[in-house]
């Protein structure tokens, strides 16, 4: 894992089905096989400042996917690096944006490769 952090969330919502405010769909398949499928010493998805990979903020623990009020979500255990601590307390960096990748590694189902975090929410 890139983080060398030893703090971690309780259950963060990362992601809900439907249609994401720019008019993107995320799959309810999509968050239900992540879920399932996700093992960080398979392949560690890291958080990423507005999805640029040139500096990992944190490593996502584990995943789990739940229904609520009729809509899948998409629950992530992250831990954040100091740094990325320091920017939600500033009001940066508050919200999550999956980066799904269908049929990762040829086995068929979504995996999710990173995290980007962002100062503005694409999912509701």
């Amino acid at each position: 894992m890139s983080s060398a952090s030893k703090l971690r969330t309780d259950w963060v919502c990362i992601a809900t089905e439907g249609q994401t405010v720019d008019e993107r769909q995320i799959k309810r398949e999509w968050l239900t096989d992540m879920a399932e499928s996700y093992d960080p010493e398979f392949y560690s998805a890291s958080l990423w400042p507005d999805h640029q990979r040139y500096y990992a903020m944190g490593d996502v623990l584990a995943l789990k996917a739940e229904e609520v009020d009729g809509k899948m979500k998409l629950f992530g255990q992250l831990s954040p690096t100091r740094d990325l601590i320091y920017y939600n307390q500033t009001g940066q960096y508050k919200f999550c944006s999956i980066e799904p990748v269908e049929d990762f590694a040829g086995d068929g189902k979504t995996y999710l490769f990173g995290l980007g975090v962002t100062d503005t929410p694409a999912s509701t």
